[in-house]
């Protein structure tokens, strides 16, 4: 029988801090405790929870560009929102829609339904259409416009919280296309900095909101 020595990967801090996880630069807090040390620091989730994963029929957003193929198909089908794009409802009536009657589409009597644009070019990046955005220069043939974001009228009556919401929902969305995605971690040590415990929390999107919680999540 042949045995394999597996070597775990240790990360070497100022002052001789071992750590189980590699910090990102400038999270780590050391403070001295009455039995020893305490260390707290953030690090790359790299297995982070899609958003699409959190299962909210309330506000979700959905796009059809094969780099970024997200479906909701219990509720919206991509060819009925490829035909709100276009104005047209076969299934629904008759005729086709104008401009004017877009807003009879069934969907939009449940939801306020806010275009959403996708920019793919060395990644993805979503913007809702109308707002300023980092990529408005490149808003040419590698933004795609067949998503949307809807946020139900019975959470948000009104419009402009519900474009909040929805736009709340792309920025997290980015976090998680981007990798700006955290796990907390506090290990406790021995005054001889001798390890002893370490615990750790994840998914938190953004570097902001990771920093603040660094101290009150564990």
């Amino acid at each position: 029988m042949k045995v394999k020595t597996v070597v775990k990967t240790r990360y070497i801090g100022e002052d001789d801090f071992e750590f189980t996880f590699e910090p990102v630069e400038d999270t780590i807090s050391i403070k001295k405790t009455k039995d020893g040390f305490e260390a707290r620091y953030l690090v790359q989730d790299g297995m982070p929870e899609q958003p699409d994963q959190f299962d909210d029929n309330n506000l979700f957003l959905v796009n059809y560009h094969r780099d970024f193929y997200i479906t909701k198909d219990k509720i919206l089908k991509e060819n009925d929102l490829k035909n709100w794009y276009r104005g047209e409802f076969d299934d629904y009536k008759e005729d086709p829609m104008d401009e004017n009657e877009i807003g009879k589409f069934p969907l939009a009597e449940k939801f306020h339904i806010f275009k959403l644009a996708c920019y793919v070019h060395s990644g993805v990046y979503l913007y809702l259409d109308g707002d300023n955005h980092a990529y408005c220069q490149h808003d040419s043939w590698d933004t795609s416009r067949i998503g949307a974001v809807l946020a139900s009228k019975e959470e948000w009556p009104e419009e402009w919280p519900a474009r909040e919401a929805a736009r709340g929902l792309v920025e997290t969305w980015n976090q998680y296309l981007s990798g700006d995605v955290y796990g907390i971690v506090k290990e406790t040590y021995d005054k001889d900095k001798k390890q002893i415990d370490e615990d750790s929390c994840w998914g938190f999107y953004g570097f902001e909101y990771a920093k603040q919680a660094l101290e009150t999540e564990i």
